[in-house]
């Protein structure tokens, strides 16, 4: 089996190299998932959510190492290169959703052997910070709420991941100092475990790409978030997996996260429009690292999915985030039925010609400097007193079908800073041994609450989440994503948008690298919603249950929508589904030293030349 699930990577690397495709390597490890060979550790035979195995166990660490090698090393009979001198391979990633600071480390769900080896390191740490275990509980002083402790043996009882954050009841029932101990010294377990396994990986295997830590959120982003990312500091990247999660009314309307299915109940949200927000857009960069996001969607059934690939080309560029993985394409076919995490559609993958050359062009620009750059005193974020900007949550399903309604929480601060500052430009973080400290722009010359808008600081991005859209006027893309029926005439630079459509997205972008203004060569694309044939719901109150599941074709919303462009271009030729020329042209009529161009109903892709 091993062999036969090698020889499948060797093919798709090889496969997606002869495209100009780069692969990154992840789920390498998954402890949620991957069970442990037997021997390996004793006590861990059947046990697969051992969460402190990869961080703190030595003979897990030395299996682990090698299970690396006899992946990496062999040479791909594709390509005639090990994986490990693969020039095509971005990254290597170590651990996936995997962390001491999520709700998984829970010492009430800990089998003997985890709790055992947890409680050993905790107390080693201790004795070595404080002289010996009993100095450490005499400093501490009385605490409880964690596992139970047992000096005699060298073992310190733990918090859960839970008791680290910052609500009421955690802050309430803790030791602080004790709590604020055990934060530091799991910080420090992960970012040494990462440092060792990254030097195993460049010097004994010889791995040229990049190599990473983990992607994880933590029990809180407040107080644990930033020291999270900062832990894979270690490596050459920081990554995060986020999803936009489709509304479900109890845990129950949704069967089996990993599927839709008749008789789920759900309803449809837009991050675009208020009380909604484009959380995996809105983590704070670790300063002076790269940053990924490596698993991201908006999940099915969700009809609002059109502006997924806008937000991400856009803010993304904006922002400064150097890469994003769209999560997940398991076909090369249209997507029917309805998969969860879909995006092998018309809306989505139909949209990446103009939005993937948006961002990796970088026509959004980045401002000079920062809307935000938090300082953390490492002090203060190991006395539990968190940060004032963390990530926006948002709601993976197999989680929320782990661990109920923790997934995706936070706690708040009055000191918090207004989350709709990552629109506005980009938010930095850093831990130093100093005091921490916020320097920011006047959030206010940008964010207009009565009005309901955040400006970019480039000019380039306007967002108004009363309307729920998104509108984009940079030189060479202007366009427009959300609900444009109801905002009428969008005016851009050198684009008005006129949409018949309730919701949906026009881009406008400059294929020759000229400014739209000069260009000769132009991308219109549209997208609006699409579903299976025959998909159907009935209302329960403000949701949909779903009565039929349909099945292919997809069937796309058409288009409804007329562009006026000032443009140079004097032909409006109609692209197929694979952006090839056909001999149809759509209606374009001169207007205002341009083309007023009706959209076609049934094509995404339109060439101005």
């Amino acid at each position: 089996a091993f062999t036969r699930s090698l020889g499948k990577i060797h093919y798709v690397v090889a496969a997606l190299k002869k495209q100009g495709i780069y692969s990154y390597f992840g789920h390498l490890y998954w402890h949620t998932s991957d069970p442990l060979p037997k021997g390996i550790v004793p006590g861990f035979d059947k046990e697969r959510t051992a969460v402190a195995l990869p961080f703190l166990a030595p003979e897990f660490q030395t299996f682990y190492r090698g299970y690396a090698k006899a992946i990496l090393d062999p040479v791909n009979p594709y390509t005639g290169v090990p994986l490990a001198k693969e020039t095509a391979l971005a990254f290597v990633e170590i651990n996936n959703e995997s962390s001491l600071l999520f709700h998984t480390f829970n010492p009430g769900r800990f089998s003997p052997a985890e709790s055992a080896l947890v409680e050993a390191s905790f107390g080693a740490w201790a004795a070595a910070r404080y002289g010996s275990v009993e100095d450490a509980l005499a400093a501490w002083g009385p605490s409880r709420k964690h596992s139970p402790d047992r000096p005699a043996e060298g073992r310190l009882g733990v918090y859960g991941a839970g008791f680290l954050g910052g609500a009421d009841w955690a802050v309430n029932q803790r030791n602080g100092k004790r709590a604020g101990d055990q934060l530091r010294w799991m910080v420090e377990a992960m970012r040494d475990y990462y440092r060792r396994f990254r030097t195993m990986l460049r010097n004994d295997i010889g791995v040229g790409s990049l190599i990473t830590a983990s992607n994880w959120k933590t029990a809180d982003d407040r107080i644990l978030g930033g020291l999270e990312r900062y832990s894979y500091t270690t490596t050459d990247a920081v990554l995060r997996n986020s999803y936009f999660s489709t509304e479900y009314p109890t845990k129950k309307a949704q069967q089996r996260f990993y599927a839709v299915e008749v008789n789920d109940i759900f309803g449809s949200v837009s991050a675009l429009k208020t009380p909604s927000m484009p959380g995996p857009l809105a983590t704070p960069l670790i300063h002076g690292h790269p940053f990924m996001v490596t698993e991201n969607n908006w999940t099915r059934p969700n009809r609002f999915r059109a502006e997924w690939p806008l937000l991400v080309a856009s803010y993304g560029s904006m922002m400064g985030i150097d890469g994003w993985c769209f999560f997940a394409l398991g076909s090369s076919e249209w997507q029917t039925p309805m998969a969860v995490w879909d995006l092998n559609n018309p809306t989505v993958l139909g949209q990446f010609p103009g939005a993937a050359l948006m961002y990796r062009r970088g026509d959004v620009a980045q401002p000079k400097g920062p809307a935000v750059h938090e300082k953390v005193g490492f002090a203060s974020a190991f006395a539990l007193q968190g940060t004032r900007i963390h990530a926006v949550s948002g709601k993976d399903a197999l989680w929320v079908a782990a661990i109920g309604d923790k997934e995706g929480s936070s706690s708040t601060s009055k000191g918090s800073i207004d989350p709709r500052a990552f629109f506005v430009g980009p938010v930095r973080q850093e831990f130093h041994d100093g005091e921490s400290r916020v320097d920011a722009i006047p959030l206010g010359d940008y964010i207009d609450p009565r009005a309901g808008t955040v400006a970019s600081m480039t000019g380039e991005l306007l967002w108004n989440y009363n309307q729920g859209v998104l509108c984009i006027d940079a030189p060479r893309a202007q366009g427009a994503t959300g609900f444009l029926g109801a905002a009428g005439p969008i005016k851009l630079g050198q684009v008005t948008i006129e949409s018949a459509n309730e919701y949906g997205s026009v881009l406008v972008i400059s294929l020759d690298g000229k400014p739209l203004a000069e260009s000769k060569r132009i991308l219109v694309q549209a997208a609006t919603e699409d579903k299976p044939f025959g998909f159907a719901t009935e209302p329960v109150g403000k949701h949909h249950r779903i009565t039929d599941l349909g099945g292919y074709p997809l069937n796309v919303r058409r288009i409804a929508a007329t562009i006026t462009v000032r443009t140079r271009a004097t032909q409006a030729i109609i692209l197929d589904g694979n952006g090839y020329t056909t001999d149809r042209r759509a209606d374009a009529t001169s207007a205002n030293g341009g083309l007023k161009l009706v959209l076609p109903d049934d094509a995404i892709y339109t060439l101005l030349q």
